[in-house]
């Protein structure tokens, strides 16, 4: 306290540079409109130590020269801090790899798609799985086996290829005690398909299973009729989206009688290309 009494620039001086325009701006809005002031900060300790630190104060008018008086307790919250940190990085992160995990995945993915952010409007979705899988987790560990995702933003089908043959033969040449060998599967997009994240990963698990039922340690693409089908989903999901579902009722009549007894509701959405329904 008494270092405090002499220095009154101390505790300015200790809190982190990044934080302290916010902390003193909130202890000059405390002040003018009398209410209590609560905020959290970083703040450098007498050895040298960051720790997180909660303030609750309620402060006083400034005197006659200036100075403003401050009632309160700053109380130390780093374990606090850190716990909360640590749930916000497991909600996005793979414990095991320290990569995004799906849901993470897919809203970044979303995000650059729904952004037009594909160089050259174009990316690649590869889906990679370890063949085998149940025998590799049973023989090495729950925590081996492992699917993973990789967006490439800009590449064609001859690119992901390469790229995918280059992760199979880098897990294919690994050492270790076991032989390992893996698939993938690879969904091509483009930025006006309107497809989301998650059809993306369906469509690349599909080649995925393709590549595998073809006798693995292989890469197949998500290709022909079946391409056409991730488009319609995009298409569909414009239509929701944009009003392009119409409805119609068409009568049921009754033969007996000659007279419409009910009706029956359609869907019928506009075509992504003519505009007609």
């Amino acid at each position: 306290p008494e270092e405090w009494m002499a220095d009154p620039r101390l505790w300015e001086s200790a809190i982190h540079p990044d934080d302290l325009d916010r902390v003193i701006e909130a202890e000059n809005r405390s002040g003018l409109e009398g209410r209590q002031l609560d905020i959290a900060y970083r703040i450098r300790r007498r050895d040298g130590e960051l720790i997180w630190v909660r303030a609750r104060a309620s402060v006083g008018t400034a005197d006659e020269d200036g100075t403003r008086v401050v009632e309160g307790l700053i109380t130390d919250i780093s374990e606090q801090k850190a716990a909360e940190d640590r749930l916000r990085y497991l909600a996005e992160h793979d414990e095991l790899t320290g990569l995004m995990n799906r849901r993470r995945f897919e809203s970044v993915i979303d995000h650059e798609i729904g952004a037009v952010r594909l160089p050259g409007g174009r990316g690649a979705m590869i889906i990679v799985d370890l063949d085998h899988l149940t025998r590799v987790n049973d023989t090495l560990g729950r925590s081996t086996g492992d699917e993973y995702g990789l967006m490439i933003p800009g590449a064609g089908a001859a690119q992901a290829l390469e790229r995918a043959g280059t992760l199979l033969a880098a897990i294919r040449e690994r050492s270790g005690a076991s032989a390992l060998t893996a698939s993938a599967g690879i969904a091509l997009v483009e930025s006006d398909m309107g497809v989301s994240a998650a059809d993306l990963i369906t469509a690349a698990d599909i080649a995925l299973h393709q590549a595998k039922e073809a006798g693995r340690d292989r890469a197949l693409v998500f290709t022909g009729e079946d391409r056409n089908r991730l488009e319609w989903v995009g298409h569909v999901r414009h239509a929701i989206a944009h009003g392009g579902l119409v409805l119609y009722s068409q009568p049921i009549i009754d033969m007996a009688t000659g007279l419409a007894c009910a009706e029956e509701l359609l869907v019928r959405m506009t075509d992504p290309v003519s505009g007609r329904p």
